[in-house]
């Protein structure tokens, strides 16, 4: 996952403020049983505009899209360079995939310092490319959210587990798949805890390696509820 867009501004400009409080405004999305999903701003800029160790999830917007295929082109770019070419190709995943997910409020961002570092889609439903698995199954039937397109800037780390401790924070059930040859997304979803369970096929035929997460399920679940009702 790799993308630099060329971000480093200290202080948000009047339109990125006012782009910041659109999203908000008009962000309303809902997870499993209705449940409002949470706009994260617990760490937000100190004075004088640095930003802390971790930063913002917030929903994109239509004037984020410079921006988050700068994001993906970067991804694409890396995953070349490290032995998979074949997972994104040259333009996955395209614009009209991203706007649809804009129009749903299922994409979002992670912002750190101003600076679009990290991207997602979280989408709620019944995912027809996991109705059929192979070698395998699934270990729960439940309602879950499934994790796609996401992506990190190079340069930047910890995004992945700052995007997934905010979907965690949406849903106990969560589903995400990736290429055989994605080394390090491998890494990344087994060491949080994800569980393999199977390949499934996505809608050009090819194959991917299908994981699970239940807040309910394994000793990474179980420290995960320890840490968040201490809070």
């Amino acid at each position: 996952m790799s993308a630099d867009t060329g971000c480093g501004r200290e202080r948000p400009s009047q339109e990125q403020s006012s782009r910041e409080q659109s999203s908000r405004e008009r962000f309303s999305g809902k997870g499993l049983s209705g449940k409002e999903l949470s706009w994260k701003q617990s760490d937000l800029l100190q004075p004088g505009g640095t930003c802390r160790k971790c930063g913002v999830i917030r929903p994109a917007a239509m004037e984020d899209l410079p921006e988050l295929l700068a994001l993906y082109a970067g991804a694409r770019a890396f995953m070349a360079a490290n032995g998979n070419p074949d997972q994104w190709g040259t333009s996955s995943p395209p614009r009209h995939v991203l706007e649809e997910d804009i129009r749903k409020k299922r994409l979002f961002i992670c912002e750190r310092n101003r600076c679009v570092c990290g991207a997602f889609a979280l989408v709620f439903g019944d995912d027809p490319t996991y109705a059929r698995i192979e070698g395998g199954a699934w270990r729960s039937d439940a309602p879950y959210g499934t994790i796609h397109r996401i992506a990190g800037k190079e340069t930047e780390r910890g995004i992945f587990e700052e995007c997934l401790s905010w979907c965690r924070e949406q849903t106990g059930h969560i589903r995400i798949d990736t290429h055989e040859k994605n080394a390090v997304m491998r890494h990344l979803i087994e060491k949080n805890g994800f569980v393999r369970c199977g390949i499934i096929h996505v809608a050009d035929g090819s194959p991917r390696i299908a994981y699970e997460w239940t807040a309910d399920g394994d000793r990474t679940g179980e420290a995960y509820r320890e840490k968040k009702d201490s809070r």
